[in-house]
């Protein structure tokens, strides 16, 4: 479970990045942050989470100060 999210929030700053690029701002990766999360079926464990420069990226998959996954 770990890993399947970690990844994909990988992806998504992956495609922010993107994005971003193609628009010409120049933002890049800036680093990790953990953060402890509670599955309702797995307990609890931590996540690591890419972050950019600007500031801009806010995953979809498990949002900024979310704490529970359902």
């Amino acid at each position: 479970m770990k890993h399947l999210l970690e990844s994909m929030m990988d992806g998504e700053l992956e495609s922010h990045l993107q994005e971003d690029k193609a628009s010409g701002n120049s933002n890049r990766r800036n680093g990790k942050t953990k953060k402890t999360v509670r599955g309702l079926n797995t307990g609890t464990f931590e996540l690591e989470s890419g972050r950019d420069r600007s500031g801009t990226f806010e995953p979809k998959v498990i949002p900024k100060r979310q704490l529970i996954i359902t």
